[in-house]
């Protein structure tokens, strides 16, 4: 699957565009992006989601994902085998993603924590040469805050969420901490926090802590702020809250008297139809007794103003210094305060020779700024660029440029010489100061769209990464990928010519040759279309001369990839949709008749055309829904079948919807059997086998070996996070799956496509009524050992040997049945009314 499939929670957002170098790329069509004011960064994925304007369900989607991690833990090889399956990771490791936090152990430097917007938590014991993932039991990968407790380095603290809330956001589900160096976990809480930006011990007292959230970034709450522990998190008091929109964003600890704390605020929301960057309450905060409580600094900083992110740092060698940065909400310089008393007074420093370009657009992302340890004249402020000053904050230049990735959030001070730099491509260090870098990390948690198998090199896989172009390459060499292009990578697509590939960035730009983009495939003439940020396109089933592509309309291209462009559609989206998801979201052609051609829209329509485009039928299921459509698959073995799949995370649904027919849409049927509450990013059917059907979701791969009945997820060890893509190879043996946060995977599916005998024959429960207001009845044909019932969190709530139980007395909700009949256990999901 090539397409856009990205769901409500997993958006993105356009902060820079790369090439090779990572820096640039060229804009090769002619519609332009559109220009936003800077409090309303540009977030493509979450607007052409959030239509038609409601609230994103965050503790529905939490509910799902944690039901999904419960049943995938309770399925055992008397169920059925593919959960027993091994995927093997593919990479790459050398393209490095996107890294927001790294904590080091104070003992022993060697030893370093490292957190990834949602690739969980990395350990190394041999100072990056080697790292292995020590968090991926727990669902929610997106990393925001580690902290080691100073009296006791083997205790790990925790904080899930992503804190630069960028389009590609994931929220978590607050603390957790592990009490044997990462090799154990506990949750210890917080859980409506939903962002933690940072955690702080008191070496002076270490059951004391203080945890900094941004809370709830899709609605307005009032669970953010900070939060003091004195009991190693079996409780929480919040001491700090600024508003419901505001949350703190960084904190830092006096190097000397560890009771002296300074926190920011930051006023950050991305609710539908709004995305806010900027606030008035905007401060930096000094606490003295630990965080238990809290007074706003003012004495010449610009309270009361307009601004974005704000960041804060304190000189460790000289703690009364202490300097304040001001993200601006206007494109302008950031402005920059410093205090040589603590913070009693502040006076504003003139910046010079900044370049504005690589952070003022983007403070709302970055906004952090370090001070060397040993000399508090030296700043560095992560940008696009690190910009690096010697003078106290007047002079700067760019410190660490290309190979070093783009987009810095994180500094981690050894030494004044030796720091650790976290990047969007990669954690970076130096040893002089920023004059040279390593990259220390060979970590696959690249976010991919799309995935593919080069049919000219068989075991050679490709694909789109956000934020770090097209490559290709596989676990052979692991750290030796190969960029293809630059930009937000998406769908690339080889053709039977070595010598011809094409290659896609956001919006439609596709290129194409093999060695280097030399070509480019113009999109349609007047300009006046919308495309998705994922433009669907794809090479005919029977011809590749014949590239199709989609803004609003359906365009072919005859003799690709030079050759004549035509309009083969009139606009099959809604056109009183909101401009943003204004497009056509996924395209395809039957792989039996050219002549079928389908196409789903971002708003939620479905069309096929039964005569290569002179006419289109309206055969969207469920008319009247605006749920987006991820994908449209026509079925490989039967001509008049085909299935689609929908997202209804922006309508606040999370139902998982994949819809079949079997007369070219006349009627549909619901298949998605008993899938977790977790909407359908791809989908793909066996061929020779329509039994046998492969969907991608954000918990990972499904399979099911009856049309959708019953599901269950595919292998052992892929890690609880969303896969956008999944693709057969070529010879139909493997599953590649693009994950976003923990790179490409692959995986031998023959036992799958050869034993559907053994699997079906354990399948002989059922359980009705289901959905059920007091009891649930047991139909099998063997004898039943026990009968457990869990909650989505997977607390164990009734323990029976009846065939009928009674949940007259649980609340209404979702709940799980565990039915062990000898060595088989047997999960079911029921809606208790």
């Amino acid at each position: 699957m090539k397409y856009l499939t990205i769901t409500f929670v997993t958006l993105i957002i356009v902060v820079t565009v790369f090439s090779i170098s990572h820096r640039s790329v060229k804009r090769i069509n002619k519609v332009e992006f559109e220009k936003e004011s800077p409090d309303e960064p540009y977030e493509a994925f979450m607007l052409q989601r959030t239509y038609p304007n409601k609230v994103f369900d965050v503790k529905a989607y939490q509910s799902a994902l944690n039901s999904a991690v419960l049943l995938a833990q309770h399925q055992t090889q008397g169920q059925r085998f593919s959960n027993q399956l091994s995927w093997t990771l593919e990479g790459p490791g050398n393209i490095g993603g996107r890294f927001n936090c790294i904590a080091v152990n104070p003992l022993d430097a060697k030893v370093m924590y490292a957190g990834s917007a949602n690739g969980g938590v990395w350990k190394t014991n041999d100072n990056g040469n080697t790292w292995i993932p020590i968090f991926d039991l727990i669902a929610y990968q997106a990393i925001g805050a580690i902290a080691i407790n100073p009296n006791d380095t083997n205790e790990i603290w925790v904080g899930t969420g992503d804190l630069n809330i960028s389009g590609t956001m994931y929220l978590g589900n607050g603390v957790y901490k592990s009490l044997d160096a990462g090799q154990t976990w506990s949750y210890v809480g917080l859980a409506d926090s939903y962002v933690v930006s940072a955690i702080i011990f008191n070496p002076a007292h270490s059951n004391e802590v203080l945890v900094g959230t941004m809370g709830n970034s899709f609605s307005r709450d009032n669970n953010r702020g900070i939060y003091k522990t004195i009991n190693s998190g079996l409780t929480f008091v919040q001491t700090n809250f600024v508003n419901d929109s505001t949350g703190i964003i960084d904190m830092v600890q006096h190097p000397v008297n560890p009771s002296i704390v300074y926190a920011s605020s930051f006023c950050r929301l991305r609710m539908p139809g709004m995305s806010l960057t900027s606030g008035t309450e905007v401060y930096v905060y000094e606490s003295v007794d630990f965080g238990q409580t809290w007074n706003i600094l003012s004495g010449g900083l610009p309270n009361g103003m307009i601004h974005q992110r704000l960041g804060i740092t304190i000189c460790k060698s000289s703690p009364n210094i202490l300097y304040a940065l001001y993200s601006t909400s206007d494109m302008s310089l950031p402005e920059l305060y410093k205090t040589t008393d603590g913070g009693l007074n502040w006076l504003p420093v003139s910046i010079n020779q900044f370049d504005k370009y690589s952070y003022g657009s983007y403070g709302w992302y970055f906004g952090k700024i370090y001070v060397d340890p040993n000399d508090p004249n030296i700043l560095y402020i992560p940008g696009v660029e690190l910009q690096y000053c010697t003078d106290g904050g007047t002079t700067w230049n760019q410190r660490a440029q290309y190979p070093v990735h783009a987009d810095g959030h994180y500094i981690y001070f050894k030494s004044s010489n030796e720091y650790i730099y976290c990047t969007d491509g990669g954690l970076y260090k130096t040893s002089d100061g920023g004059v040279n870098w390593d990259d220390i990390e060979n970590i696959p948690n690249n976010q991919f769209y799309a995935v593919t198998e080069n049919i000219n090199n068989t075991g050679q896989y490709a694909g789109g990464v956000q934020d770090n172009g097209t490559m290709y390459g596989n676990a052979s060499g692991i750290n030796n990928f190969t960029r293809i292009y630059g930009g937000d990578g998406f769908t690339v697509t080889y053709t039977h010519n070595p010598s011809l590939l094409y290659s896609e960035t956001q919006y439609g730009n596709i290129v194409y040759d093999a060695n280097f983009p030399s070509g480019f495939i113009g999109l349609d003439e007047d300009n006046t279309q919308n495309y998705n940020w994922h433009t669907p396109y794809f090479l005919s089933n029977f011809s590749e001369d014949t590239l199709y592509f989609a803004g609003q309309r359906v365009m072919r291209i005859d003799g690709a990839p030079n050759g004549t462009f035509t309009n083969i559609s009139p606009i099959l989206n809604d056109t009183s949709s909101p401009t943003r998801v204004s497009n056509i979201s996924t395209i395809n052609q039957s792989k039996l008749i050219s002549s079928i051609l389908y196409a789903g829209t971002a708003d939620g329509n479905v069309w096929n055309t039964l005569d290569g485009g002179n006419s289109w039928n309206d055969i969207t299921p469920f008319q009247g829904s605006s749920y987006y459509v991820t994908k449209v698959m026509p079925s490989p073995n039967e001509s008049a079948t085909a299935y689609v799949t929908r997202s209804g995370y922006r309508d606040n649904d999370n139902t998982p919807l994949i819809f079949k027919t079997i007369n070219n849409g006349t009627a549909w049927t619901n298949i998605s059997g008993d899938l977790p509450l977790l909407a359908v990013n791809d989908i793909e059917i066996y061929p020779g086998n329509e039994n046998i059907i492969f969907i991608a979701n954000d918990a990972g791969v499904y399979v099911t070996t009856n049309a959708g009945i019953n599901w269950e997820r595919v292998g052992i060890n892929m890690p609880f996070v969303a896969v956008l893509d999944i693709d057969l190879n070529y010879n139909t043996t493997r599953i590649i799956a693009g994950t976003f946060g923990r790179s490409m995977y692959t995986i031998d599916i023959t036992s799958i496509i050869t034993g559907i005998t053994s699997v079906n024959n354990n399948l002989e429960v059922s359980i009705y009524p289901n959905p059920s207001s007091d009891f649930i009845n047991i139909k099998t044909n063997s004898k039943i050992d026990e009968v457990r019932v869990y909650n989505v969190q997977g607390a164990l709530l009734i323990q029976s040997k009846s065939n009928s139980i009674d949940v007259s007395k649980i609340s209404a909700g979702n709940y799980f049945l565990k039915i062990t009949q000898g060595n088989k256990n047997i999960i079911k999901r029921f809606l208790k009314m």
